[in-house]
């Protein structure tokens, strides 16, 4: 359908007809058009939306292309660790959707075939985040997220610490796989990082103390099994949510929201 030429009928109508089809609408035409026909099109529109949405048009523009480009620097800084391109292969083997947001929080997985990345985290800690909600992707992929419909709350609990721990985990090898290569990157460093900085650090030296040949990979699993065993007791203790629960008690909450209501009276 064309555009309004700004030629009308002079009819008044207001209708669609071979001579007056329906308007392609841009910021353009839109004088013409909101002469064109009997109902003006600002009755319609307030007059700043089409400055809005032209603003918001370019906005988009901007972020697709910087998006694009700072996924591919992403991409580049991961395929730097081994972790880190195990983890793209793991986004190219589930299909999942990275997108970019600007909402203030944090990145996340969204349990529907999208990982969503803060804009405003630095091409370092995007990386670390990618690593991270990948690996909550890939056990949705696999069926493997906890079921609260089939587990103890206990259980359900006790798998969804163990998966954001190792997904953390995940997150932090990566980021020390790529200080080793490059020490002028910077990252962000929390407690839960701290802690597992540490205990993966005392459990290779009490391997190394023991002095006997160890398999370096049996060292590195021991390692890390106790860095993420520190990590759950972190979430375990900390504040976790904006409400102010901890993880404990925002898994316990889901696994109550998805239990069958008790059968209630009617009175008959």
């Amino acid at each position: 359908m064309g555009r309004v030429s700004g030629k009308g009928s002079g009819s008044g109508s207001g209708s669609v007809s071979a001579d007056k089809p329906v308007p392609y609408l841009d910021p353009r035409n839109v004088g013409t058009l909101s002469k064109e026909y009997v109902v003006p099109i600002a009755r319609h529109v307030p007059k700043d939306s089409v400055a809005r949405a032209v603003q918001q048009t370019v906005e988009g523009a901007t972020n697709f292309i910087a998006d694009a480009a700072r996924l591919q620097a992403i991409k580049d800084l991961l395929s730097k660790s081994p972790t880190g391109a195990a983890a793209l292969d793991l986004v190219a083997v589930t299909k999942v959707k990275i997108v970019f947001a600007t909402n203030g929080g944090e990145s996340y997985w969204d349990g529907r075939g999208r990982i969503v990345i803060e804009r405003s985290q630095s091409v370092e800690d995007a990386a670390l985040s990618l690593v991270h909600e990948v690996h909550h992707a890939g056990l949705t992929w696999l069926g493997a997220d906890p079921d609260p419909k089939t587990q103890s709350v206990h259980e359900y609990v006790r798998d969804h610490l163990e998966a954001e721990a190792q997904s953390r985990a995940a997150a932090y090898t990566t980021r020390n796989e790529l200080s080793k290569a490059d020490p002028g990157l910077s990252f962000r460093v929390d407690a839960a990082s701290a802690a597992y900085d540490v205990a993966h650090g005392q459990a290779v030296q009490a391997a190394q103390a023991a002095g006997i040949p160890i398999d370096p990979e049996a060292v590195e699993a021991a390692a890390r099994k106790a860095g993420v065993d520190s990590v759950v007791d972190i979430l375990r203790r900390g504040k976790a949510m904006s409400n102010g629960e901890t993880y404990e008690e925002y898994f316990e909450r889901i696994w109550r929201h998805e239990q069958p209501r008790p059968w209630r009276s009617t009175g008959r």
